[in-house]
């Protein structure tokens, strides 16, 4: 089957998991606030303090019991943004928070799962020193949800089904922040700038694509996908 995606569906399912026992460490709701507002300032070096303040302070909340773990949901207008977390206090609902801030953070015509998962997990990875088994916890949660994708999207190919639109564009941006956290190892410097000229000064999404895919297009359908 001439399809990358399905190729990269195949790859996403043959990973490996197992199962994580973590209980997180809890903290106070205004703790997440302070945490995720310090680790967006941090990143981009202090320089963007203004605009993180101007959009958090456009975010209402909402806690939702049906909500838990790493689970949580951002809807966005051009006046305001509602993010709904899960109603406990603790490090995962923060890393929940932090993957929902960067959706509000980025243009509406240019929304995707990648840059808010490459900040999720990078905080998972910092918050991981005082919180052991965190970021573990949070890629196994990751490649949970996109094998569930991924299956759907290998069964829908199979079965002649349509509208598969969204399932690509998750599946590629789960294989792009793979890409672009391991990236951002090898020069955090470049990853840093880029991330900052995309979401405040309006740069395009594909100069991400440039930074990311450095090394060439895929080749063969040959997806190496680790963190």
């Amino acid at each position: 089957m001439n399809d990358e995606t399905y190729h990269l569906a195949k790859s996403i399912i043959d990973i490996k998991t197992k199962e994580v026992i973590y209980t997180p460490k809890e903290v106070s709701f205004q703790d997440i606030l302070e945490k995720t507002s310090y680790f967006y300032k941090s990143f981009f070096n202090e320089k963007r303090n203004n605009e993180i303040n101007f959009l958090d302070n456009k975010i209402a909340y909402l806690r939702k019991n049906s909500l838990n773990g790493f689970n949580a949901r951002a809807y966005i207008t051009d006046e305001r943004s509602i993010i709904k977390l899960p109603t406990s206090n603790n490090i995962k609902t923060a890393s929940a928070l932090v993957h929902e801030k960067a959706h509000t953070y980025q243009s509406i015509k240019d929304i995707n799962e990648c840059i808010p998962s490459f900040f999720e997990l990078l905080f998972s990875f910092k918050e991981d020193k005082s919180n052991n088994g965190l970021l573990e916890s949070n890629i196994n949660y990751k490649i949970k949800e996109a094998k569930k994708v991924a299956e759907y999207y290998v069964y829908c190919k199979r079965t002649n089904k349509r509208d598969l639109t969204s399932s690509k564009r998750y599946l590629n941006d789960f294989y792009d922040f793979i890409r672009l956290f391991n990236t951002y190892f090898k020069n955090k410097e470049l990853v840093t700038k880029t991330l900052e000229d995309i979401l405040f000064e309006n740069e395009k999404l594909e100069s991400l694509k440039k930074v990311i895919y450095q090394d060439g297009d895929l080749k063969n359908n040959c997806y190496n996908i680790s963190l």
